[in-house]
């Protein structure tokens, strides 16, 4: 279709009726700033019908306090696209895009100035962003499914009746409190109950009340608004409560919410209702709550430390996790599941000797299966045959306690430490220092740098360099 052909079909009437159509602001000036054509989003916008502004100038709207600046007089100037954030009189912020037009002869005609509010944006932006955290979740799902390592392994009678009693809780929506000792599970069995749930296609957000600082909190959990706070996000942000929304919001290490906002997740459980930092829009939402602990909440309510309503509200179904030591049948299975995931990722083909199994069986296991799954990876690292032993050492701690401590090495080929450099061995307790705090810190890198008093790029070259992974 040839450009006369195209004007005979689009009359002026025609692109007036399109442009009227559109969400966005238009207006469109000649070179002087003089405004020749405004849709009638103007009135949304600016509070202005069309005819009142048409065959005025920008620098008169900006003068009565339409606009605090102008992007059409700036792309006038500079003879390119311009983009900027205006305010306008009814405090809207606008994002505006203003292109310069010319005739053939290079001379400037016209400016094409387009106008979205940024509200509309960051709302976009940030169902983006809420749509790729669901994805992340979900990625991250399926490969802990495919690695078996979000597995429940177990074969004692004790653990059964955990893993039954959980299943039947699965198929419920009511809020469950998971307790037991730090490294027994807890946050295994928290996605377990996930999905056998029907909320199992939706998202399982987890938040480690502990390694949040108690400022920053609340803006984690509720989100906020664009300039809620001194240095808030220009785009504003969502709150783990909204990408948890349909799914399932998991708080380990519950005991530690600060007691102000113990009474705001109170009320998000009365009310189903949230509102974002700064924010004005009351938001329902529909989320399964999951809370584990290792410390005692009933005690910790009769100290004063925590909400005694917020309590009853969580443990509308308490499952207790066993210790490793009262369950010594799952060492072993626990153990050989461990070694069968780290011979896949390492190409190795380790087992454990019938004692090592037995020296495992004896000790008392205070980290649980946390400090089994480390102590399996040390050996299958550090071990030069494929049959591990292992030995222990009996000692006793600065509190006067006697309990074994394992070292995991090999009895009859363990090398000689004497014949190490110095650089070698600082190399060596480097490495497993860093490993250890890494599982302590379920590999949160920004935590452990804490703890190890460096920066979190320093912390990432010290793991590159020593070629430490997440098992």
């Amino acid at each position: 279709m040839n450009p006369t052909s195209a004007s005979a079909v689009m009359s002026n009437l025609d692109l007036k009726y399109i442009l009227d159509n559109s969400y966005d602001l238009i207006i469109i000036t000649n070179e002087k700033g003089k405004i020749l054509m405004v849709n009638s989003a103007v009135k949304r916008i600016l509070n202005v019908k069309p005819e009142e502004i048409i065959g005025k100038k920008i620098d008169d709207l900006i003068r009565k306090g339409y606009y605090d600046r102008s992007v059409t007089l700036k792309a006038a100037k500079s003879r390119k696209i311009e983009t900027g954030l205006v305010k306008t009189c009814t405090g809207k912020l606008l994002i505006v895009t203003s292109n310069p037009i010319f005739d053939d002869k290079n001379n400037l005609r016209f400016i094409f100035t387009n106008t979205k509010e940024q509200e509309l944006v960051n709302d976009y932006l940030q169902n983006i962003e809420y749509k790729n955290i669901k994805l992340r979740t979900e990625i991250d799902c399926f490969r802990d499914r495919n690695l078996n390592e979000e597995e429940l392994v177990y074969k004692s009678k004790c653990m059964k009746e955990v893993v039954d009693e959980a299943k039947r809780v699965a198929l419920f929506d009511a809020n469950v409190l998971i307790t037991g000792e730090t490294g027994t599970g807890k946050d295994l069995l928290a996605k377990f109950i996930h999905r056998h749930s029907r909320r199992a296609e939706e998202s399982f957000v987890p938040i480690n009340c502990a390694a949040i600082p108690e400022h920053l909190m609340e803006s984690e959990l509720f989100g906020y608004e664009y300039g809620a706070f001194s240095g808030a996000s220009s785009k504003g942000k969502l709150g783990l409560l909204e990408v948890a929304n349909n799914g399932t919001l998991f708080l380990d290490e519950v005991a530690e919410l600060p007691l102000s906002l113990q009474a705001k997740l109170l009320r998000v459980l009365e009310s189903k209702e949230i509102m974002r930092l700064g924010g004005t829009k009351i938001q329902r939402i529909d989320v399964r709550l999951i809370c584990a602990t290792n410390k005692n909440l009933r005690k910790l309510v009769h100290e004063g430390k925590f909400r005694e309503d917020l309590y009853f509200r969580l443990n509308v179904v308490h499952i207790k996790i066993p210790p490793l030591r009262d369950r010594k049948e799952d060492i072993k299975i626990l153990s050989d599941h461990f070694i069968r995931l780290l011979n896949q990722k390492y190409g190795t083909r380790k087992k454990l000797s019938e004692r090592a199994i037995r020296v495992a069986n004896d000790y008392e296991w205070p980290g649980n299966v946390r400090e089994l799954k480390n102590v399996i990876e040390r050996l299958v690292i550090c071990s030069t045959k494929d049959v591990m032993e292992c030995r222990v050492d009996i000692r006793k701690d600065i509190n006067n306690k006697t309990r074994a401590n394992i070292n995991l090495s090999e009895e009859e080929t363990r090398p000689n430490p004497c014949k190490k450099t110095l650089k070698e061995i600082r190399r060596d307790s480097e490495r497993e220092y860093i490993m250890k705090i890494m599982n302590q810190t379920n590999w949160k890198v920004s935590e452990a740098s804490k703890i190890l008093g460096i920066h979190r790029t320093v912390l990432w070259k010290k793991m590159k360099e020593y070629n430490i992974e997440k098992p």
